[in-house]
Protein backbone atom coordinates (compact mmCIF):
# COMPACT_ATOMS: atom_id res chain seq x y z
CA UNK A 1 0.00 0.00 0.00
CA UNK A 2 1.49 3.35 -1.06
CA UNK A 3 1.26 6.38 1.23
CA UNK A 4 1.99 10.07 0.74
CA UNK A 5 2.11 12.84 3.31
CA UNK A 6 1.57 16.43 2.18
CA UNK A 7 2.86 19.26 4.36
CA UNK A 8 1.34 22.58 3.35
CA UNK A 9 -0.25 25.36 5.40
CA UNK A 10 -2.30 26.67 2.46
CA UNK A 11 -5.67 24.92 2.43
CA UNK A 12 -6.11 25.58 -1.28
CA UNK A 13 -2.68 24.26 -2.26
CA UNK A 14 -3.05 21.29 0.09
CA UNK A 15 -6.45 20.46 -1.44
CA UNK A 16 -5.06 20.55 -5.00
CA UNK A 17 -2.02 18.49 -4.02
CA UNK A 18 -4.17 15.92 -2.22
CA UNK A 19 -6.50 15.53 -5.21
CA UNK A 20 -3.48 14.86 -7.41
CA UNK A 21 -1.81 12.50 -4.94
CA UNK A 22 -5.07 10.58 -4.43
CA UNK A 23 -4.71 9.42 -8.04
CA UNK A 24 -1.25 8.00 -7.36
CA UNK A 25 -1.33 6.70 -3.78
CA UNK A 26 -3.55 4.35 -1.82
CA UNK A 27 -3.59 6.71 1.15
CA UNK A 28 -2.82 10.43 1.43
CA UNK A 29 -2.72 12.59 4.55
CA UNK A 30 -2.32 16.35 4.80
CA UNK A 31 -0.77 18.31 7.66
CA UNK A 32 -0.06 22.01 7.95
CA UNK A 33 2.89 22.23 10.34
CA UNK A 34 6.12 20.50 11.23
CA UNK A 35 4.63 19.56 14.59
CA UNK A 36 1.74 17.76 12.86
CA UNK A 37 4.22 16.06 10.54
CA UNK A 38 6.20 14.76 13.50
CA UNK A 39 3.00 13.53 15.20
CA UNK A 40 1.47 11.82 12.16
CA UNK A 41 4.46 10.41 10.26
CA UNK A 42 5.76 7.77 12.71
CA UNK A 43 2.49 5.81 12.69
CA UNK A 44 1.50 6.66 9.12
CA UNK A 45 4.93 5.73 7.67
CA UNK A 46 4.70 7.63 4.36
CA UNK A 47 6.57 6.41 1.30
CA UNK A 48 7.13 10.01 0.26
CA UNK A 49 6.59 13.49 1.71
CA UNK A 50 5.55 16.44 -0.44
CA UNK A 51 6.50 19.57 1.53
CA UNK A 52 6.07 23.27 0.95
CA UNK A 53 9.15 25.30 1.90
CA UNK A 54 7.23 28.30 3.20
CA UNK A 55 5.10 27.14 6.12
CA UNK A 56 3.60 30.12 7.88
CA UNK A 57 5.39 33.36 8.61
CA UNK A 58 8.24 31.96 10.67
CA UNK A 59 8.45 28.33 9.60
CA UNK A 60 11.09 27.68 7.01
CA UNK A 61 10.54 24.30 5.34
CA UNK A 62 14.23 24.07 4.42
CA UNK A 63 15.24 24.06 8.06
CA UNK A 64 12.57 21.42 8.70
CA UNK A 65 14.06 19.24 5.97
CA UNK A 66 17.51 19.62 7.54
CA UNK A 67 16.08 18.64 10.94
CA UNK A 68 14.40 15.55 9.48
CA UNK A 69 17.59 14.51 7.68
CA UNK A 70 19.61 14.87 10.88
CA UNK A 71 17.43 12.34 12.71
CA UNK A 72 17.98 8.62 13.15
CA UNK A 73 14.49 7.38 12.29
CA UNK A 74 12.61 6.46 9.13
CA UNK A 75 11.81 10.09 8.41
CA UNK A 76 15.52 10.78 7.97
CA UNK A 77 15.53 8.62 4.81
CA UNK A 78 11.97 9.15 3.53
CA UNK A 79 12.09 10.95 0.16
CA UNK A 80 10.99 14.57 0.52
CA UNK A 81 9.88 16.34 -2.63
CA UNK A 82 9.53 20.07 -2.17
CA UNK A 83 6.29 21.45 -3.55
CA UNK A 84 6.61 25.23 -3.84
CA UNK A 85 5.30 28.20 -5.78
CA UNK A 86 8.89 29.46 -6.14
CA UNK A 87 10.48 28.42 -9.41
CA UNK A 88 13.93 30.01 -9.32
CA UNK A 89 16.92 27.70 -9.80
CA UNK A 90 18.38 29.05 -6.54
CA UNK A 91 15.29 27.91 -4.60
CA UNK A 92 15.62 24.45 -6.12
CA UNK A 93 19.33 24.28 -5.29
CA UNK A 94 18.72 25.36 -1.68
CA UNK A 95 16.04 22.68 -1.27
CA UNK A 96 18.30 19.93 -2.57
CA UNK A 97 21.19 21.23 -0.44
CA UNK A 98 18.89 21.00 2.60
CA UNK A 99 18.23 17.33 1.86
CA UNK A 100 15.20 17.30 -0.42
CA UNK A 101 15.17 14.55 -3.01
CA UNK A 102 13.62 16.85 -5.58
CA UNK A 103 11.54 19.92 -6.32
CA UNK A 104 8.14 20.51 -7.91
CA UNK A 105 6.64 23.88 -8.77
CA UNK A 106 2.99 24.45 -7.79
CA UNK A 107 0.35 23.86 -8.80
CA UNK A 108 0.79 20.13 -8.59
CA UNK A 109 -0.67 17.81 -11.18
CA UNK A 110 -0.87 14.03 -11.19
CA UNK A 111 1.56 14.04 -14.11
CA UNK A 112 4.12 16.27 -12.38
CA UNK A 113 3.90 14.19 -9.20
CA UNK A 114 4.28 10.96 -11.18
CA UNK A 115 7.31 12.37 -13.01
CA UNK A 116 8.86 13.53 -9.72
CA UNK A 117 8.33 10.10 -8.19
CA UNK A 118 9.92 8.45 -11.19
CA UNK A 119 12.91 10.82 -10.98
CA UNK A 120 13.37 11.22 -7.22
CA UNK A 121 12.02 8.01 -5.67
CA UNK A 122 13.42 5.24 -7.86
CA UNK A 123 11.71 1.91 -7.47
CA UNK A 124 8.56 3.41 -5.98
CA UNK A 125 5.41 2.32 -7.81
CA UNK A 126 2.36 4.48 -7.08
CA UNK A 127 -1.22 3.37 -7.59
CA UNK A 128 -2.10 3.27 -11.30
CA UNK A 129 1.53 3.36 -12.45
CA UNK A 130 1.20 0.29 -14.65
CA UNK A 131 -1.78 1.62 -16.61
CA UNK A 132 0.00 4.93 -17.24
CA UNK A 133 3.18 3.23 -18.44
CA UNK A 134 1.35 0.97 -20.91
Amino acid sequence: MSKALIVDDSRTDAYVSKKCADQLFDEVKVVGTLQELLQVAPDFKPDVIFMDVYLGEWHNGLSHIRELRAGNDELSITPIIVLSSKSADEDKRLAVDAGAAGYLVKPASPESMREALQRYAPGFIPKGWESVQA
